[in-house]
């Protein structure tokens, strides 16, 4: 059998040997001719047989592309029944799409670009408040020390058990519609919020006239937690907010947090499975609420031991649970039961200090800090300021808070040792050294909080691209709220410091979104 050779039609005519290249062979193209094919024989290898292997038909090898993988497997999420969900927690959000560099559509493969595929994704509202949430909002466990966890930290856990109707799903879809909405000024996030947190209260109500279960405490708690969140962020100023009572007008959005306490009280009770890590992060969430309120704290959370408190943290939580009692004693909500002598107050407030400085001489050394000096133009105060550096920000969050349990105690001091005394001399030195104690405390939160919004912060800090540059990250404002709350709050801070824990307060309001903080600020004559 007689087989026609392979070569072009050209070196056929020319009587020469040709190397098969295709499209032009070797001889046409170093004798600039035109290397023409005989059309029965034009297949892909220019052999006599057929291969149907694409690699032996000379075509390359597909290159393994893992971005148009992601970008097929989130098309895939967003058109499932839980694409949001899977599209959310396996990180091939639409922040990372917006990441990916635009590639040539491959000719072997014929596959669509990943720029004209990512136009064409349909990304609901929903995927992107939850994106910008979990990567602005949350910490994860394991980033921190237990003692500066929030309860946020164990939501998308919990979230990923629970349904898509459930009262968590509701209450976690109101709370990052609402800070993505005022975040980034989309109207139809904050309707979407309004609508899903409405939902969200009608079903928690429903539930709530069921006995609780002990698979549902969990969620239940959280969804509590979520809700008095989103209560914060879509606070508004009504008009009798002027003629409300100073130290009660801000605080009418805590209810859920009455709800979330009566939860752990009954776990307590039914002798339900605890869930530590959860139940003693709603806890302190609670606590520093109520001592903000100042009102006492409930019953069922004042022993930290039971909820796995130990060591110095143990010994912290009982001196903050000693201060909302003495807090809620000053403010007179214990009259009916305790004395009102106000040397009484003082005494004991004067033993609650010195029990916080000794709780610090005793710390333990994984709790130390040192000091440097960052420039004038990075701590905004007109000069060199000193700054400290922690171990993790889970323990500076904890040292802020301790310094502002110590500016809110001498202040109890002072005014409770003012209005004994008949005269101002008989208290002069009580006074002085209560006043020095709050400036101290003062410069040394001011430390503190510069440890956190300084330049350089430690890659725990790090966020996925969700704040823009020189944005306050949420997660990161959220540890200093409190501390700045009472700081500002609280009489005795200097005249400097007060202003400048205000501007850090107002960047903190607006990194949250929280409107309860923002009027905070904004009223210059607010005291507790």
């Amino acid at each position: 059998m007689v087989y026609r050779t392979p070569g072009c039609r050209t070196c056929k005519q020319r009587r020469v040997k040709c190397d098969t290249a295709r499209p032009i062979c070797g001889r046409c193209q170093k004798a600039g001719r035109t290397c023409t094919w005989i059309p029965e024989d034009d297949s892909e290898t220019g052999l006599q047989f057929r291969s149907e292997n694409a690699f032996a038909q000379g075509m390359p090898r597909r290159p393994r592309n893992k971005t148009n993988t992601n970008v097929v497997t989130a098309t895939a999420a967003l058109t499932s029944p839980k694409g949001s969900r899977a599209l959310a927690l396996t990180g091939r959000s639409p922040t990372v799409l917006r990441r990916l560099p635009p590639t040539q559509p491959s000719r072997a493969s014929g596959e669509p670009s990943v720029s004209s595929l990512r136009h064409s994704l349909p990304v609901p509202v929903e995927v992107h408040a939850l994106n910008y949430w979990v990567h602005s909002f949350v910490f994860r466990p394991y980033e921190l020390p237990d003692i500066g966890c929030e309860y946020t930290a164990y939501v998308l856990e919990q979230w990923d058990r629970a349904g898509p109707d459930s009262i968590l799903n509701l209450a976690l879809s109101a709370v990052t519609h609402a800070v993505f909405g005022r975040a980034r000024g989309v109207s139809d996030a904050l309707e979407q919020a309004g609508r899903k947190y409405a939902r969200s209260v009608m079903r928690a109500h429903a539930a709530l006239r069921e006995p609780v279960v002990e698979g549902t405490i969990d969620g239940l708690l959280l969804a509590s937690m979520l809700m008095s969140y989103y209560e914060n962020v879509m606070f508004h100023r009504n008009k009798d907010t002027a003629s409300a009572q100073p130290r009660t007008r801000f605080w009418r959005n805590f209810c859920h947090h009455t709800g979330a306490s009566g939860l752990l009280k009954l776990r307590r009770q039914k002798r339900y499975p605890p869930n530590p890590p959860l139940d003693r992060a709603a806890r302190r969430q609670i606590i520093r609420s109520c001592i903000i309120q100042g009102i006492p704290i409930p019953c069922c959370l004042r022993d930290g031991e039971w909820f796995g408190e130990e060591g110095a943290t143990l010994t912290l939580d009982s001196l903050i649970v000693q201060l909302g009692d003495l807090r809620a004693r000053y403010l007179g909500r214990f009259a009916e039961w305790w004395s009102s002598d106000t040397r009484d107050i003082s005494g004991q407030a004067l033993d609650l200090d010195r029990a916080l400085i000794a709780w610090a001489g005793t710390r333990p050394k994984d709790w130390d800090f040192s000091t440097s000096f960052i420039p004038d133009t990075m701590s905004g105060r007109g000069q060199d300021a000193p700054s400290h550096s922690y171990t993790t920000a889970g323990h500076a969050t904890v040292w802020n808070r301790y310094r502002a349990t110590r500016i809110l105690t001498n202040s109890i001091r002072m005014r409770s040792v003012s209005a004994s005394a008949q005269s101002f001399l008989a208290v002069a030195a009580e006074y002085a050294d209560c006043q020095k104690n709050i400036d101290l405390m003062a410069k040394d939160l001011q430390s503190g909080i510069l440890s956190l919004l300084k330049s350089g912060t430690p890659s725990d800090f790090q966020s996925s691209g969700a704040a823009t540059e020189g944005e306050l990250l949420p997660k990161v404002a959220s540890m200093l709220a409190w501390p700045l709350t009472i700081s500002v709050s609280t009489q005795g801070v200097p005249t400097a410091e007060r202003e400048w824990f205000r501007l850090q307060l107002k960047a903190t309001a607006r990194s949250l979104g929280d409107s309860v903080l923002e009027t905070i600020a904004e009223q210059e004559n607010f005291n507790f």
